[in-house]
């Protein structure tokens, strides 16, 4: 039999279970929808949140660096395929 002490220690711990388990729904949702957005979307999306260039430096910068990639990336491939560049 369980004292009232034990009792309350494990209905708290079965409450913080739930609620972790709960946090890794949300977590699992969240990562869904950011890689449904572009990185382009991404920086909107910031912009909305935080105010235009407004914090998130390093996301910021991270998401500039790889739309530059993806821009240059697409460029060289066009190049290579002998297509015409402006």
């Amino acid at each position: 039999m369980q004292t009232p002490k034990n009792e309350a220690h494990a209905k708290a711990r079965e409450l913080n279970q739930a609620r972790q388990a709960q946090k890794l729904v949300g977590a699992d949702e969240r990562k869904e929808a950011r890689a449904a957005r572009t990185d382009e979307n991404q920086i909107a999306r910031l912009d909305l949140m935080l105010g235009k260039g407004k914090g998130a430096v390093r996301e910021r910068a991270r998401l500039d660096a790889r739309i530059k990639k993806d821009t240059n990336d697409a460029i060289l491939k066009g190049k290579k395929k002998g297509g015409k560049s402006a």
